[in-house]
């Protein structure tokens, strides 16, 4: 009996002692917390790992009664993000990296008052091998308010 639970001792400190990898997460920031209408603001999504990105593939949605979509930019140094649609699609990648990070830059203009959601749906985020490393989701609210207009008569 002795033999038995020592043995399970072992295995079951073996077991813990193997390192356990996080998966990659997504932080979405924005470059005003209320934008005018006409104006526009950059929604920045940055992916992190404890291991080198290699790619990210994603969806992002927005309100497009709200907000147009005007350009975007990323990290990786290869790829494409294009429009298709409410919906931006994002296929990036640099089997080079050594970065533990990836951004995502999107600029849009403000159409409509009101809030508004931006949020993105990642498919895969790989390391440099293409093995996945996670698919992070996320969210945020982008305020779009009227200019104020006085009325010096």
């Amino acid at each position: 009996m002795k033999k038995l639970f020592s043995l399970l001792l072992v295995v079951l400190l073996i077991i813990t002692a193997i390192p356990v990898s996080a998966e990659a997460t997504v932080n979405i920031t924005k470059s005003k917390s209320e934008v005018l209408v006409g104006n526009t603001v950059k929604v920045t999504f940055t992916f992190k790992d404890s291991q080198v990105i290699g790619g990210v593939n994603a969806l992002i949605t927005f309100d497009s009664s709200k907000l147009s979509y005007v350009s975007s930019s990323h990290s990786l140094g290869s790829g494409v993000i294009e429009l298709a649609g409410k919906t931006i699609k994002i296929l990036v990648y640099n089997a080079e990296s050594t970065s533990k990070t990836a951004t995502v830059d999107v600029q849009f203009k403000a159409l409509a008052v009101g809030d508004t959601k931006v949020s993105i749906t990642t498919n895969e985020v790989t390391d440099i091998d293409g093995n996945s490393i996670g698919a992070p989701t996320g969210s945020t609210t982008v305020s779009v308010k009227q200019e104020n207009k006085s009325n010096n008569a």
